[in-house]
């Protein structure tokens, strides 16, 4: 796992951490409007500005968007794509190591969305299936360096359309047990830190 000074980069910007917590939110938005257009019980997750840096740690937990029991992350890129042949790049990022290892639980998926298209693509994250560790990944904006789980795009980025099928399926079948979770069991989004000042972005419908 690489090792990182949160003191030297974007957290350490406010102006920058919140710009990008907003445009994110937005994008979140997005995907959770599309979701509930297939009738898909999805829901925002709890979102939060931090009061301070090492509060941080109590939203680690929190999913950007729920489907039933399903934790779901949004990422927007700046890169325009379709369908998975268009990524432009060798592989897709999808979580820093110490990001992704330390949620419990972890994502379900990642659902990528790109801003100049709009398009949207998934990684399926069950048992972390193809993952490798790409080392150094370097961002620019927010001036940080990591370790980054990344997958090959051609082989584990699916169409969203797919995605939702299989939400679909799995929530038929959940039904049927007489539980609205596909694994039959009452789980329920983590309770919202009581650390942050929360707020409501538009849009979610």
């Amino acid at each position: 796992m690489g090792t990182r000074d949160y003191r030297s980069d974007w957290f350490q910007d406010d102006r920058l951490f919140f710009r990008e917590w907003e445009r994110g939110a937005e994008y979140e938005d997005l995907v959770l409007r599309d979701l509930k257009t297939y009738d898909l019980p999805a829901t925002a997750g709890a979102r939060g500005f931090r009061d301070g840096l090492d509060s941080r740690r109590d939203w680690k937990n929190q999913a950007d968007i729920w489907v039933a029991r399903f934790r779901i992350e949004v990422r927007s890129v700046g890169v325009a794509f379709i369908n998975p042949i268009d990524w432009p790049q060798f592989y897709v990022p999808v979580d820093p190591v110490w990001k992704f290892d330390g949620k419990d639980p972890r994502p379900d998926a990642y659902v990528f969305i790109s801003r100049e298209s709009q398009a949207k693509l998934v990684v399926w994250t069950q048992k972390k299936a193809g993952f490798r560790v790409e080392k150094g990944i370097r961002d620019p904006k927010r001036g940080t360096t990591d370790d980054w789980y990344v997958v090959d795009p051609l082989e584990y980025l699916r169409p969203f359309d797919r995605f939702v099928a299989y939400l679909k399926g799995e929530l038929t079948k959940a039904q049927a047990l007489g539980s609205p979770f596909p694994d039959g069991t009452t789980t329920t989004q983590p309770a919202t830190p009581t650390t942050g000042r929360l707020f409501e972005s538009g849009g979610t419908g």
